[in-house]
């Protein structure tokens, strides 16, 4: 019996041992504030842009040429761009929603949890963007089109 006492205080001492070893000492304590170039520097380390400047797109997130198109007549520009990649849904939904929105874009509304579609327009456009769960990849659509365009005559 003493024997098995001094074996769990060994495997006591040991487990708390390494447990120690783990924690990584707390960082010291910075200025409360964090400056906004410092936010921007960090969201364009992890975000790309394709074709659209003011949308903003996750580096995991990759360009599906062969679904994608686009369309450019005289200052309009317009289409459809298709993207995979390894991310969460939920996760896509809120990088646009808050992204979009720091780009200028204004949110009409959104549709949650089944697919995701998110609604954004600015004065001159409009986004649509669909988010949908395909197992292995998330599959990314965007829909940018021109608003309140006249055909040439």
């Amino acid at each position: 019996m003493k024997k098995i006492v001094v074996v769990f205080i060994c495997l006591l001492f040991i487990a708390s041992f390494i447990s120690c070893a783990g924690r990584k000492p707390k960082p010291e304590e910075k200025a409360a504030s964090v400056s906004a170039t410092s936010v921007q520097q960090e969201q364009k380390q992890y975000t790309t842009y394709y074709d659209f400047e003011d949308i903003p797109i996750p580096k995991e997130m990759k360009l599906i040429v062969d679904k994608t198109f686009l369309v450019e007549y005289a200052n309009l520009k317009g289409g459809i761009m298709h993207f995979e990649g390894r991310v969460e849904p939920l996760s896509l939904f809120n990088f646009f929603y808050t992204g979009l929105q720091r780009n200028g874009w204004n949110l009409v509304g959104y549709f949650k949890y089944g697919p995701y579609i998110l609604l954004m327009n600015k004065p001159d456009k409009e986004c649509v963007i669909r988010i949908e769960d395909g197992g292995w990849n998330t599959k990314l659509e965007i829909w940018i089109t021109p608003k309140g365009v006249a055909p040439p005559q």
